[in-house]
């Protein structure tokens, strides 16, 4: 694949797709599936994570960048809100 180069921390990034990558496995769940993919638009760099688990509801898309609202058993609900505020 041919990605022009881009100038970011290496641990944010890793971070980031650790935590897409580990979003998409939960959900996906044992036997599903997870597709990334990446492109160039308009000069900029797509990262695209998709997985076969059952997807949101309308109420949690509401909810979906609100700080401390988890949909996992142990999660805190930061992360969204974070990688949102980082756009």
């Amino acid at each position: 694949m041919n990605l022009p180069s881009a100038k970011a921390d290496p641990d944010r990034v890793k971070g980031i797709l650790t935590n897409l990558l580990e979003n998409a496995a939960d959900a996906a769940g044992a036997g599903g599936k997870i597709l990334g993919r990446a492109y160039v638009e308009s000069d900029k760099i797509h990262v695209e994570v998709h997985d076969s688990g059952p997807g949101l509801s309308e109420e949690s898309l509401q909810t979906l960048f609100e700080p401390t609202i988890s949909f996992k058993r142990n999660g805190t609900g930061l992360g969204l809100p974070l990688r949102a505020r980082m756009r």
